[in-house]
């Protein structure tokens, strides 16, 4: 899963070719994506407390506009690094 601040890429097998290749930030995790299907095939059980692995991402792109993918349609470039604030 991404954090606010990831540098990531879009696949080049996203279905919007439009945005194939594109590099942008993670802006904002908006929930999970019940329609992926785990390992076996089966679709998520909505009864399970297990959170699945893919979730929906806002993406602001270079050019400034913002698009969201699922987690399986972005490529991870660089994590975002926290700097503490210890002066205050």
């Amino acid at each position: 899963m991404f954090n606010l601040g990831d540098l990531v890429k879009v696949a080049e097998y996203c279905p919007l070719e439009d945005y194939a290749g594109k590099v942008g930030i993670v802006t904002a995790t908006l929930g999970p994506d019940y329609t992926m299907a785990n390992e076996l095939g089966y679709h998520y059980n909505f009864d399970s407390t297990d959170r699945p692995e893919s979730c929906y991402h806002r993406i602001m792109l270079s050019d400034g506009s913002a698009y969201i993918f699922p987690t399986a349609e972005l490529i991870l470039m660089s994590k975002a690094e926290r700097k503490t604030n210890e002066s205050r």
